[in-house]
């Protein structure tokens, strides 16, 4: 979707909580460099350049496309980004709100996000997708029962098993994530 759009420009694309590193290696061919960063490494993949770092942190090359897949309510000043990288274009993956337990949805809302970033100069649109990878079945069991993403970190490890167990003989090597992603593109690339 992003590069059907021609969204992704070419470029340095910096990955903000790279996890597996699934969905990076998916988009590595779609811009010129990728970057992933996170504050451990989680990568059952090392196809990329990677860094053990916060974003707060990070003192690599300045990217021209920043990504937060689900992660962006855990940054601790996560608009930062706009003064750290005032030429970024800046993305965020999103679980919709109805899919979210607990007390991420406040942060995960992309309106509220929407009108954070166009309150700080940028043009922002909303878009709602299935994204679609492939996964191997090993791969995605290692994530399961490693707690590697957000929704099964938060599982006990006996539930993580069984989760696993109840899908593994059905499970079509085709990972879907449902998302609402946001982009706000900054004024200098308008």
């Amino acid at each position: 979707m992003l590069t059907r759009k021609g969204i992704l420009p070419a470029g340095l694309l910096l990955d903000v909580g790279t996890g597996t590193g699934e969905f990076l290696d998916a988009l590595k061919n779609y811009t010129d460099k990728v970057v992933g960063i996170d504050i451990q490494d989680y990568r059952t993949l090392k196809t990329f350049k990677f860094k053990e770092v916060d974003v707060e942190n990070y003192k690599g090359a300045k990217p021209d496309i920043v990504i937060y897949k689900q992660v962006f309510h855990l940054v601790e000043n996560p608009f930062n980004i706009c003064t750290k990288y005032p030429n970024a274009i800046i993305i965020l993956m999103q679980m919709p709100t109805d899919d979210i337990e607990g007390d991420f949805s406040a942060m995960e809302d992309p309106s509220a996000n929407r009108v954070r970033f166009n309150r700080l100069g940028y043009t922002t649109e909303i878009h709602s997708v299935v994204l679609k990878f492939q996964i191997p079945p090993q791969r995605y069991e290692q994530m399961i029962l490693g707690g590697y993403t957000t929704t099964f970190a938060k599982m006990p490890m006996c539930e993580r098993r069984a989760y696993w167990n109840r899908i593994k003989d059905t499970y079509d090597s085709v990972y879907r994530d449902r998302l609402e992603i946001l982009i706000a593109t900054p004024a200098s690339h308008l």
